[in-house]
């Protein structure tokens, strides 16, 4: 390749009706330029007013312009609309039109001007308004224009039927084009792999259509089409890559969207890698098999990809590693295409023409290996720049392996009411049309049955926080067409269903394996923890799982039909499906984690759950084995957690467990605060346990307990206080916080004004401390500032649990972004995604108000200048949450080794914190300070302060609340 390379700029011109063949325009120019260009010494450079235009923020159609007469070839795109006046014409896409034509005339042979007017159906509902009409009556007034017979011959012009016309004639052209410019070799024709195979492949991708989850009483395979009852979900934009992330969360402005806008977000900003994070079950992979079957069905214009994109779904647990991507994407896909050329996908990967769905980067076996398979994401999409990639994965599970090129995260929203209530609707017609018929009377039966269910879900909290989740959805869906009660814990969900689905062991024997469905459980379990015991392990041949049955059959002193059992669970009871000929996992991870819970429960194997404490791999069961009861061990495991040290630095994951757990005591908690003596003081020092930090955490977790399991160690809690001074103010924040009444300590008072130095107050329970009056050192070069008059700040952030209060007694205010998000909305987490004027409104019901940035900054160092709260050493995990050490915030308080000179604690990381003061003198932002979890060290600074606008409400962004002394003594 030549070392001087020609720039060649293809202007695109359309009004906003076409923004997929203006996406797709912009694909094809890259693909032929990466095609032909490399090699011949040119680029195709794609000019859109939205990446060319806009770079200060601004749409000057003076700007535009000189784009178009720059262009070497223009191409004009017009549907039904046609634009927004300009001053000089009836719309911007027509003053580009003309500009174009004139420098045409002007030079003689530039641009080359390329029209293409779309003969689709407009929507109907525009044309029925007089903007809409108008607006049709001038494209097609200026379509004439363009089609006349005396036109300039020198411009083409042409029409198309839909958008895999449009996409392959502008190639065509452009590859045309190319090779009389430079002399160069015409491309081999796109869409190299042959046409039967293609076909044959897209008929193969077909398969995922179904979902995957069955039981139904009368025909357990019945299939149910995905899109038939397919809920769109709903997204929030997390972040950019780390370079831009703030930037892009402005923008976003934090709200949760269709997934087709915030895949359309991706598409306006170039980014062709997309990671979606999600909870277990919150639809993730039948995102991506719905994205593979809109290419397989020819609807890739749906997003704004090519007509001939080939959608390639790869379970990231398959994947080995290897840079010849084809053949490594190949060996890894589902559907298996083993007997296929070699190297099948190369030719579309080679022209961009792929939808790589990479899904479960969560299921990599370990740590290293999902690292290792990131890293080869990042080369493959380097190598291979102009396909798109969509990678999916837990949230757990992407945290010590996130992607880091550029890409767009998006986290998965909850189901809202009206979802929850369509995917019901959609799901009892499918249902009953399949297993009765489709008649009138039956389908109003079935509307019925779904919005009494639905009324259900939203009359008890409990069913609604399952319900917000699609597969726990339709779990409860199939428990209540079975006519079970439905439960209100997800472990015992799990629990019913899979009793409902051994059932049909017992009704469906016809490959008799001598066993009972209740003798079949206590096959099932040892086999899932067998199955669990190795990191992302979801199937196994039958000649591993033989001895693994071959041994509970001796522990259990039956015989078996290993095969047997294996395909009658398989094909009679669902809980098991095929891999293979002879290869059998679990019908989703969720059932082989809750019956691999079971299975420690009842083999007593705590120490599997303590080795693998807050893992990826085993959180979900370590939950799921905290809910199980009858009889429960949830202390048992709590002691044994707190004896192997690990309450210390998983304060997030223990206050989960709780909020999981059945037969609750705080037990457990109250022992390990315990001052420690003796033998017991030098074995924990041996251990190399820190004592302090220890006792500490233990206390954190009881504040993620109800009221009544304080109320019932309140007196110990009171000694623990008497005994260690440093821990009172915590102890008297669970107390008061829990509105036990209790006073565990003397209330000292400042020498000078004679006021409290600690108070509770009463609206809230917020925990107040006493800043006096005075100069003090700030800012990044410390000068002195004085606070003129001595005021209270919040111990902690506000907590979920605070607000909540707030919610109840205002049942008008607006939940916060994040509040149905299991990761933000734990009781004793700072409560996120409030805007300014959220945390103005909870300061006014409360009787408190936003601190100043400076009276916030005075908390955060004291008054000698220090670089952070607690002094001048490099910030670390045990002084502060921050550098997404797990992707949300930890509980209120986790860091004691962070605390100020005043006790205040999470003055830096954790979350940023609103003040009342404007970040500058245009009076447009107020100013955040402290620092978030999802940020890096240099942000942690006491003196460090950004500025977002008071409507913005993101997940990394709560608040803490002061008041004045004439408050406390009036009374409030």
């Amino acid at each position: 390749m030549s070392s001087e390379v020609t720039k060649i700029r293809v202007f695109i011109a359309s009004p906003g009706d076409v923004t997929n063949e203006r996406a797709i325009a912009e694909s094809a120019v890259l693909a032929v330029s990466r095609r032909m260009g490399e090699s011949q010494g040119f680029v195709l450079d794609a000019v859109r007013w939205e990446t060319h235009a806009l770079k200060d923020g601004v749409r000057p159609q003076a700007a535009i312009n000189q784009h178009v007469r720059d262009c070497d070839i223009f191409v004009g795109i017009l549907w039904s609309r046609f634009g927004t006046p300009t001053s000089v014409a009836e719309s911007g896409t027509e003053e580009e039109f003309n500009v174009a034509e004139a420098t045409r005339k002007e030079t003689g042979d530039r641009p080359t001007i390329w029209m293409f007017f779309s003969n689709a159906r407009p929507d109907p509902k525009p044309l029925r308004t007089p903007d809409g009409l108008e607006q049709w009556k001038k494209v097609t007034n200026f379509r004439a224009r363009y089609e006349a017979p005396d036109r300039e011959p020198a411009w083409f012009v042409t029409t198309y039927e839909e958008v895999g016309a449009f996409e392959r004639t502008l190639r065509e052209l452009l590859v045309q084009w190319c090779a009389q410019r430079f002399g160069a070799t015409v491309a081999a024709p796109f869409g190299g792999e042959r046409a039967d195979l293609r076909a044959e492949y897209l008929k193969l991708v077909d398969k995922h259509r179904h979902l995957s989850l069955a039981g139904f009483p009368t025909a357990l395979t019945m299939p149910i089409d995905l899109d038939k009852v397919l809920v769109p979900i709903r997204t929030t934009i997390a972040m950019l890559d780390r370079a831009t992330e703030r930037a892009a969360l402005t923008e976003a402005s934090g709200e949760a969207r269709d997934f087709s806008s915030a895949w359309q977000f991706a598409l306006e900003r170039d980014l062709h890698l997309v990671a979606v994070l999600g909870h277990p079950g919150s639809g993730k992979t039948t995102l991506l098999k719905h994205l593979a079957l809109l290419c397989a069905g020819g609807r890739q214009g749906e997003l704004g990809l090519g007509a001939d994109t080939l959608p390639v779904f790869v379970p990231l647990r398959n994947v080995r590693v290897d840079d010849d991507f084809a053949p490594a994407l190949q060996a890894a896909s589902d559907p298996a295409i083993k007997d296929f050329p070699p190297r099948f996908f190369a030719p579309a990967l080679t022209d961009g023409r792929c939808l790589l769905l990479c899904d479960g980067l969560d299921e990599v076996a370990n740590r290293d290996q999902r690292i290792e398979v990131s890293r080869w994401i990042e080369r493959l999409a380097e190598r291979y720049p102009d396909n798109r990639i969509v990678v999916t994965s837990r949230f757990a599970g992407y945290r010590a392996a996130p992607l880091q090129a550029p890409h767009l995260q998006l986290d998965v929203a909850p189901l809202r009411r009206q979802e929850v209530d369509d995917f019901l609707r959609r799901w009892y017609r499918v249902v009953y049309s399949f297993l009765k018929d489709g008649s009138a009377a039956v389908l109003e039966q079935a509307e019925r049955e779904a919005s009494t269910l639905a009324e259900r879900i939203w009359d008890y909290e409990a069913l609604r926080r399952l319900a917000v989740n699609p597969m726990l959805l339709q779990l409860i869906a199939l428990v209540r067409y079975q006519g079970g009660d439905l439960p209100d814990k997800r472990v015992e969900l799990y629990e019913k269903c899979v009793d409902m689905l051994l059932e049909h062991w017992d009704k469906a024997r016809r490959l008799d394996t001598g066993l009972r469905a209740k003798e079949a459980r206590e096959f099932l379990q040892p086999l899932a923890l067998w199955m669990h015991g190795e990191c992302d392990r979801r199937s196994a041949r039958e000649d591993e799982i033989r001895p693994v049955l071959s041994e509970c059959a001796t522990r259990l002193h039956r015989e078996i039909d290993t095969q047997a059992f294996l395909d009658s669970v398989r094909d009679r009871s669902g809980l098991l499906t095929g891999y293979g000929t002879d290869e059998y996992g679990f019908l989703h991870l969720s059932f082989q984690e809750y019956l691999a819970a079971e299975e420690i429960r009842n083999q007593r194997r705590f120490e599997v759950l303590i080795d693998h404490y807050d893992e990826s791999w085993w959180r979900e069961v370590t939950r799921l084995f905290a809910g199980l009861h009858n009889p429960s061990f949830f202390s048992d495991l709590m002691r044994a957690v707190a004896a192997a040290g690990k309450l210390r630095g998983h304060e997030s994951f223990t206050a989960e467990c709780i909020r999981d757990a059945q037969g609750l005591s705080a037990e457990p908690f109250v022992e390990a605060a315990r001052p420690l003596t003796g033998w017991r003081r030098f074995t924990a020092r041996l251990r190399g346990v820190d004592v302090a930090a220890h006792r500490y955490a233990a206390l954190l977790a009881l504040r993620a307990m109800p009221r009544h399991t304080i109320e019932a160690v309140a007196d110990r809690l009171e000694e623990i206080a008497r005994r260690d001074p440093s821990l009172r103010p915590l102890i008297a924040g669970i107390l008061s916080a829990e509105g036990v009444a209790r006073e565990v300590s003397g209330a000292p008072v400042d020498q000078v004004t004679g006021l409290p130095l600690q108070r509770t107050n009463p609206t809230d329970g917020t925990d107040l401390v006493f800043i006096p009056a005075g100069p003090f050192l700030a800012g990044g070069s410390p000068t002195e500032r004085s606070i003129d008059a001595p005021f209270y700040l919040a111990r902690y952030l506000v907590t979920n649990a605070q607000y909540a209060q707030f919610l109840n007694a205002k049942p008008h205010a607006k939940k916060p972004a994040s509040w149905d998000d299991e990761r933000f909305n734990q009781p004793q987490q700072p409560v996120v995604g409030v805007n300014w004027h959220d945390a103005q409104a909870y300061c006014q019901w409360a009787g408190l108000r936003l601190p100043t940035e400076w009276e916030w900054e005075k908390g955060a160092r004291g008054t000698d200048g220090r670089r952070y709260p607690w002094g001048e050493d490099d910030p670390d995990p045990s002084r502060a949450v921050f550098g997404n050490p797990s992707g949300q915030p930890a509980p209120v308080g986790s860091c004691r080794a962070g605390a100020s000179p005043y006790g205040l604690m999470d003055m830096a990381g954790n979350v940023w914190e609103w003040t009342d003061s404007w970040y500058d003198n245009d009076k447009d932002t107020k100013t955040l300070r402290g620092g978030s979890f999802d940020d890096d060290a240099d942000v942690l600074r006491a003196a460090c302060r950004i500025g977002n606008h008071p409507d913005d409400r993101f997940r990394s962004i709560g608040f803490r609340c002061a008041q004045d002394p004439e408050a406390v003594t009036s009374g409030q």
